[in-house]
This record gives C-alpha cells, sequence and structure tokens, in this order.
C-alpha cells in the first residue's frame, strides 16, 4: 500500500497477492499498477486539454466574427475611423478615412495618427497625441492637410478600445470633413463684422 501524488490529486496504490510465488516480484506488479494510473491521467489530461482548446477555439472565433461584423459596418459608414495598437502605430482604417486624407491603402499601417490625419505641428497635434498616450477621450476641431496638401477642418473624436476586462488594447479615432460648415461660418462672422460699416456708409 503506497501513497502518490499524480496530476495535484492525492492516489493510494494498493498491491495484493493471491499466492506466494506473486510476493516474489512485487517491484515488477507497482510498476505495472503505476503504468495504468499514468496513463489513465495521461489520457484524462489530454483531454481536458482538448475541451480547452475547442473552447478557445470558439472564443476566439466568436471574436473573430464580431470584429468583422464590426469592420463591415465602419466600411461603409461616411464617417472616417481608424485604429490604433497598443504602441500607438495605425492598424487600420476605413474607406471614408482613405478618402478624406487622400490616401492609399498601403499607406496607413505603421503610420501616427497625426500623420494619417495631416495635422501640422502645433498645440491640437500635441493634444491629441497626448491624449492617444494616455489613453483619454478627447473631441476637437483642427486644420489639416490632406496628401495632396489640401486644406480641411476635421472633427476629431478619440476613444479608448477596452478588452473583456476593461483594459484599454488600444485607440480609435472617429474623423469627419466639417469644412463647409466651418467655411459657412468664417462667411458669416466676416458678414456680421463688415455690416455696421457698410451701414454707415449707406447713411453717409
Amino acid at each position: 500500500r503506497r501513497a502518490l501524488k499524480l496530476g495535484g490529486q492525492n492516489w493510494v496504490l494498493q498491491v495484493s497477492a493471491s499466492s506466494p510465488g506473486e510476493l516474489l516480484a512485487p517491484g515488477l506488479v507497482s510498476l505495472l499498477v503505476l503504468g495504468v494510473v499514468l496513463s489513465g491521467l495521461l489520457a484524462a489530461s489530454v483531454a481536458r486539454i482538448l475541451v480547452l482548446r475547442e473552447r478557445s477555439v470558439w472564443q476566439a472565433q466568436d471574436e473573430a466574427d464580431e470584429l468583422q461584423h464590426l469592420a463591415r459596418v465602419a466600411e461603409h459608414t461616411q464617417q472616417a475611423v481608424l485604429t490604433l495598437d497598443r504602441d500607438g502605430r495605425v492598424d487600420w482604417g476605413n474607406t471614408a478615412l482613405l478618402r478624406m486624407a487622400a490616401l492609399r491603402p498601403e499607406q496607413v499601417p505603421g503610420a501616427t495618427a497625426a500623420e494619417v490625419l495631416g495635422l501640422p505641428t502645433g498645440e491640437p497635434r500635441r493634444a491629441l497625441e497626448q491624449a492617444l498616450q494616455a489613453g483619454h477621450s478627447l473631441r476637437l476641431e483642427v486644420e489639416a492637410l490632406d496628401h495632396e496638401r489640401r486644406s480641411r477642418w476635421l472633427d476629431l473624436e478619440i476613444q479608448p478600445i477596452r478588452d473583456d476586462r476593461g483594459e484599454r488594447s488600444g485607440m480609435m479615432v472617429l474623423g469627419q470633413d466639417v469644412t463647409q460648415r466651418r467655411q459657412t461660418e468664417l462667411r458669416l462672422a466676416a458678414a456680421l463684422r463688415d455690416a455696421p460699416h457698410q451701414g454707415l456708409g449707406a447713411r453717409l
């Protein structure tokens, strides 16, 4: 009778002899019984690993399906979308982003958000970079240059991407071209500034 600890569990190995001859080789019997026990434990361990692996495959497939669905939704939205990895580099951008920034698909991966969006050096760019590095949300409007050197006003929203545990796994930037609206606001402001002078000239 022996106590064994295998696979994190306690086992008792008991060997009995039915004839005196069997007492001559207790070590051989012990080895045979131990081999059977180990084989059973190995089979159980392998089965457990396969179950866990299958569950992991299902979970990974579910996550991949969800990401594919979200990518399809983002791909067809009119709003520019780009995502950044843990190192702060862009790893994906939708068609609206390519159109807004006048970029080709191969120019996006590995660049920074400021580079992709064409933000000039200045306070808005620093604010965006600080928010991305710290993982903070931010909303700002900034004047930028697309990659054909055309001036654009962008309404940007920065949001962290979090996993199931609530830990930050990346960042996301949503962008919209608001150039037409800003130009209208500037023309209206200029007209309001000129209105008193035009009224004074009419009275004179």
